[in-house]
């Protein structure tokens, strides 16, 4: 069981892993302060963070759960909580963002905008559109982490939607990252597209 220094310690560690570009590594130091039972709510949502940062989706989401468990009041644990699962479970993100929107009025235009698109497209399931939408919600609000995982879960569903990949390529530029393989890919789908060229 680590103590809080070392804890902080762990997330300056990881932090400085992430601007190397070492993330593998970065992932396990944040596994570790997930996983340790004396991480106060407030660490436990800034590892969260991290590993959203770093397309940690599963980690992400089982700190975040964890830290939900921990405090449950929580309207920031709850927001975050709400926002990350809006890219693969988006039907659940709902009552979180919900809670926010009426508890937080800072947060009420991005819960909204979220809220409505999840509901407009409940009918398509999971489909690589829903998640194109939810992407281009979360990215209007410069949630570019969760918006380039948004549109990952896009095309891990359907790998031909050029739109996606075009979109991806323009979160990954915003997140600091090469986008390049991500546009070269959507021009091979569709050279016509609209949101291709609007993105290249």
């Amino acid at each position: 069981s680590l103590l809080k220094e070392d804890l902080e310690l762990k997330l300056w560690t990881a932090d400085a892993l992430i601007s190397e570009g070492r993330w593998e590594e970065a992932k396990y130091q944040l596994r570790d302060i997930s996983e340790n039972e004396n991480t106060d709510t407030f660490t436990l949502l800034q590892t969260a963070l991290l590993q959203r940062k770093i397309g940690d989706t599963y980690g992400s989401l089982t700190t975040l759960l964890t830290a939900a468990s921990q405090s449950p009041e929580n309207i920031d644990v709850r927001y975050q909580l709400g926002l990350q699962l809006s890219i693969s479970q988006p039907d659940s993100a709902l009552r979180f963002l919900s809670e926010t929107q009426n508890s937080d009025p800072s947060k009420q235009d991005v819960c909204s905008a979220l809220i409505s698109i999840i509901e407009q497209t409940k009918d398509t399931g999971n489909s690589a559109e829903r998640f194109i939408y939810i992407g281009q919600t979360l990215a209007k609000f410069e949630e570019w982490a969760l918006a380039q995982l948004a549109f990952i879960s896009a095309t891990t569903i359907n790998p031909n939607n050029a739109a996606a990949w075009a979109l991806m390529a323009e979160s990954a530029q915003q997140n600091g990252q090469d986008g390049f393989i991500y546009l070269q890919k959507s021009q091979e789908i569709d050279p016509e597209s609209e949101i291709v060229n609007g993105v290249s």
